[in-house]
């Protein structure tokens, strides 16, 4: 190629002359091949024009066997993608083929079951003429405990409501007996905190306690209402009736023997101290107490007893008998008559006995 200086366009000059073939890579000879030169003109933009490149016979052997290589490597996945393809149609195709009777049925038995209606609440008459107008068979009736639904009524089915069965098939009700039942624990003479335990334990609570005047302890528990072993529903509460600590003297002591008063007031919870007293009523008898007769005592308080014993009697005075020394004769000369007995007269501190 020869530039003109004159108007700056390119000139191709073909060469005639036979070039000897030297052969290099296709990067090189891209690189070695020069390139036609541009210049820029105003307005004009001559189109590029590329020179053949010759191909030696070393190039064309080395793209072909490149082109070879390449077939071959994405030849092998093409197979075996083509192949899995096939079997996965034909597995599919013979699958639905089996199961398409199946599934036929299936289809056919979903869209001809029924949902187990909701009874709840309602009289078991009620309940079955709905399960049977419904396509149902009602199998019986079973009691159930139901803290939400009303003695008599149905809580509920068998098979639970919302099940899907085939029409025909059998239902049962499940019909309340009302809230589940407890028994009442025993719990006289407990204390409020093993009474509170204890209605725990059986599904009880304790409802608003009260005293009471008695021999017990403060705080132990007289008697409970409901009394135990009574059955009542669980959840229910039970009043308590508690000792105040406080009893009060009992009555009918006086006049009546130590032995029967002592009983009594140890009955009552209180301690008895004995006192005596000199009286002319039988031995043993109370005669009073103290504190007296219906006075309120603490439990464990003192009660004194006036006890009688008999009085001791005062001496009697005693009689002294004086015999007089008989004389010879009188002063008449008569043998003196003998005495009749009688108290012997005093004697003066000077006076001899026998001498008047």
């Amino acid at each position: 190629m020869v530039k003109d200086s004159t108007d700056q366009l390119p000139v191709i000059v073909p060469i005639t002359a036979q070039l000897p073939v030297v052969p290099i890579s296709p990067a090189a000879s891209f690189a070695a091949t020069p390139q036609p030169a541009t210049v820029r003109r105003q307005n004009h933009r001559p189109p590029r024009t590329r020179t053949p490149q010759a191909r030696t016979p070393q190039a064309r052997t080395s793209q072909a066997r490149n082109s070879s290589k390449t077939k071959r490597r994405w030849g092998v996945p093409l197979l075996l993608g083509a192949l899995i393809m096939a079997l996965a149609l034909t597995v599919t195709g013979t699958l639905n083929g089996w199961f398409a009777p199946f599934l036929a049925a299936s289809s056919a038995g979903a869209s001809s079951l029924l949902a187990v209606p909701a009874v709840n609440g309602q009289s078991p008459e009620e309940a079955t003429e709905l399960l049977e107008n419904q396509g149902f068979k009602v199998g019986g009736h079973s009691r159930v405990s139901s803290n939400s639904v009303k003695s008599g009524k149905v809580a509920g089915t068998e098979p639970a409501v919302g099940s899907l069965l085939g029409k025909g098939a059998v239902v049962s009700l499940l019909v309340s007996t009302g809230p589940a039942l407890t028994e009442v624990p025993a719990l006289k003479g407990l204390t409020l905190e093993a009474a509170q335990q204890m209605l725990a334990q059986a599904g009880l609570a304790i409802g608003q306690p009260s005293a009471q005047n008695s021999s017990l302890p403060a705080g132990s528990i007289l008697e409970s209402s409901p009394p135990g072993g009574s059955r009542v529903p669980r959840g229910s509460k039970v009043s308590l009736l508690l000792a105040s600590g406080w009893t009060v003297v009992p009555g009918a002591l006086v006049g009546g023997t130590v032995d029967q008063a002592g009983e009594i007031l140890k009955a009552a919870g209180l301690v008895v101290q004995e006192k005596f007293e000199a009286s002319s009523a039988a031995a043993g008898t109370v005669l009073g107490l103290s504190p007296a007769e219906a006075s309120p005592v603490a439990v464990g308080g003192t009660v004194v007893l006036l006890i009688a014993r008999p009085s001791v009697p005062s001496p009697s005075p005693s009689t002294v008998w004086v015999t007089a020394k008989p004389s010879s004769t009188d002063d008449a000369g008569k043998p003196p008559s003998s005495p009749s007995p009688g108290p012997s007269p005093s004697l003066g501190p000077d006076e001899p006995p026998g001498d008047r």
